[in-house]
């Protein structure tokens, strides 16, 4: 995955988890899905293969939340070893994170995260859609599209749920246009 396919801006940034043993840095984000009406899902950013990771924040109250990012052109701020890897700065409104990597992946929040409610659901409960089930997306602006339920949202204009397409990508839909497959 490229970094440059996410819309980080206002990602509010609630843990980092470092696993020493797969040298990835794993960042569980609330990810705007919407900025228009302020939806956000929870998510975990992982950067893969990660030589370098400084933190450059101020003293701050509250949760960092992250404004930009910017391709890292200085390596003295981060060394990396090879051409493979990616050197990011990514800029919040706490200061600056440094880091380099080689690759990256998005996940929707799962099973033992904050919505685990809609991720153990069975069938007698309240959601018409559960975690991967199979749809088809039956009106609006991605009619055809068939993919995966990966999560469910709960904004103040209704239920919505947030599909993985088949043909790659997430798109919101309201539970009203789509059915199972």
């Amino acid at each position: 995955m490229n970094i440059q396919e996410l819309n980080l801006h206002d990602a509010t940034i609630h843990s980092v988890v470092e696993n020493t043993e797969e040298a990835s840095l794993t960042f569980e984000i609330d990810y705007p899905i919407n900025a228009e009406t302020n939806t956000f899902q929870l998510a975990y950013l992982t950067f893969i293969d990660v030589v370098c990771y400084r933190i450059s924040e101020v003293p701050f109250s509250g949760k960092p939340c992250i404004l930009d990012y910017d391709f890292n052109p200085d390596p003295l701020e981060c060394m990396t070893f090879s051409e493979d890897y990616i050197s990011l700065i990514l800029k919040t409104n706490a200061g600056n994170r440094y880091f380099a990597y080689r690759d990256l992946k998005l996940d929707w929040g799962g099973p033992n995260d904050r919505s685990s409610s809609f991720h153990l659901t069975s069938r007698d409960s309240l959601y018409k859609f559960l975690y991967n089930d199979s749809v088809i997306i039956k009106s609006g602006p991605n009619k055809g599209i068939t993919g995966t339920v990966v999560s469910v949202l709960q904004p103040e204009s209704g239920l919505q749920y947030v599909v993985e397409a088949s043909g790659g990508g997430d798109v919101v839909v309201s539970e009203l246009d789509m059915d199972l497959i």
